[in-house]
């Protein structure tokens, strides 16, 4: 547990249809972003760290966090460096680090 004895959870996300539903490329494709960006965090309201880290079928090492760590890897990958053309250092070590270290510190 942190500090002062609360245990974190992940906050509730509301579902929302994705919106806009008409209008220029980029609008459309920012709203349906946001929309399948919150539909993991969706399913993980109310875990704790603990729950978020914890491997559910061994020898498996997938992790509701390891999942969100490897969504939020692969957009990186895609957006910034190919698409956009940025150099930039690795945020996990290669070989599955993005499920590996999915820890809950403090916990």
């Amino acid at each position: 547990m942190r500090g002062g004895g609360v245990m974190w959870t992940a906050p509730e996300i509301p579902y929302a249809h994705p919106e806009p539903l008409a209008g220029d490329e980029r609008t459309i494709l920012e709203g349906n972003l946001e929309w399948q960006r919150a539909a993991p965090l969706r399913k993980c309201g109310g875990l704790t760290g603990g729950q978020l880290a914890r491997r559910a079928v061994p020898p498996s090492n997938l992790s509701p966090l390891g999942l969100i760590r490897h969504l939020a890897k692969a957009e990186r990958l895609w957006f910034r460096q190919r698409i956009g053309g940025q150099q930039l250092p690795r945020i996990y070590p290669a070989g599955g680090g993005d499920f590996d270290g999915a820890t809950a510190a403090g916990e």
